[in-house]
């Protein structure tokens, strides 16, 4: 029977194909898109960082948001990765009394609240930013780039912010707690 087929007699395509599994497995790891999501951000705004700094012509009236933003974004990307690594090393119990602390810091609300901020800021700044960039007089490959990066960007913030406001009960969409202990 070929996998086409399965998918025709009511198997779905993530239960047909293997790779689609793997990709709908990662998916539900809480930790993993949180830390994908976090590191996402801090590539693509630490990137627009170093541009600004390896080129200040490219400072002009409206730079100062720019930097602003590209700093407010890698802060918040950051935080977001700082909230995941103590989340995993709290519970570790290797840290004697810094194991407190880091699961202050690591603990699923702390994780909800940066992932939250960080996905909405996200959303509204990628949506806005990629009409704006596809739009106005720039080259087709800055055009295609940027609305790359806004496309992941976003589906990464949703799958994060689906995952840290999942309902500890909800099989559907793991928890936090469920997933990140390790």
């Amino acid at each position: 029977m070929t996998r086409a087929s399965e998918i025709g007699e009511g198997r779905s395509p993530a239960e047909a194909l293997p790779g689609l599994r793997r990709a709908r497995r990662w998916a539900d790891d809480s930790a993993l898109v949180v830390a994908v999501f976090g590191g996402w951000t801090l590539f693509v705004w630490g990137g627009r960082l170093r541009n600004l700094w390896i080129d200040p012509d490219g400072f002009d009236a409206a730079g100062g948001w720019t930097l602003l933003g590209a700093i407010g974004f890698s802060s918040l990307g950051a935080a977001v990765m700082t909230s995941w690594l103590c989340g995993r090393l709290g519970r570790s119990g290797r840290f004697g009394g810094l194991d407190r602390l880091l699961s202050v810091v690591g603990s699923a609300p702390a994780q909800r609240f940066t992932v939250s901020a960080l996905a909405v800021l996200t959303v509204v700044v990628w949506s806005i930013r990629a009409v704006e960039i596809a739009t106005d007089d720039h080259e087709m490959g800055f055009i295609v780039v940027h609305v790359v990066l806004a496309v992941v960007s976003i589906g990464l913030a949703a799958l994060a912010i689906r995952r840290v406001l999942a309902r500890p009960g909800d099989r559907s969409r793991p928890s936090m707690e469920a997933s990140s202990v390790g």
